[in-house]
């Protein structure tokens, strides 16, 4: 009897053993994969920030690009040089409705990935 019941109360010890290891194991997977997750999140967030940067910059040099070219124009007119003028005019407005932004869909943070991954395939 006494056999009995020791086998039965190891049984039960094993058996709550065996559940929290098994809890522990199944704790530790959740935690590594919030862990890749936010790796990956990291990453990807690292990788956004560098790309917002890359645009700022590109966005000044063509801020200041066309500055300049309307300082280029302003003076052509002043000197009666209106063909130039209007020629200039143009080729800047070409290129910079060259730039203006697709449209993909609603969301402004995929519009802005898409866009740039678009800037990218078509540098390459």
């Amino acid at each position: 009897m006494i056999v009995c019941i020791l086998s039965i109360v190891g049984s039960l010890l094993a058996s709550i053993f065996a559940i929290r290891l098994s809890n522990s194991l199944k704790n530790k997977e959740i935690l590594e994969q919030k862990l890749d997750f936010m790796e990956q999140y990291e990453k990807l967030s690292e990788d956004y920030s560098s790309m917002v940067k890359g645009n700022l910059i590109e966005m000044r040099k063509i801020r200041h690009d066309f500055n300049n070219a309307i300082q280029v124009i302003q003076a052509m007119i002043m000197q009666n040089n209106l063909e130039e003028a209007t020629q200039l005019s143009e080729q800047l407005q070409n290129e910079y409705t060259a730039l203006s932004n697709q449209e993909f869909c609603e969301n402004i943070t995929i519009n802005t990935i898409l866009q740039q991954e678009q800037r990218n395939c078509e540098k390459k």
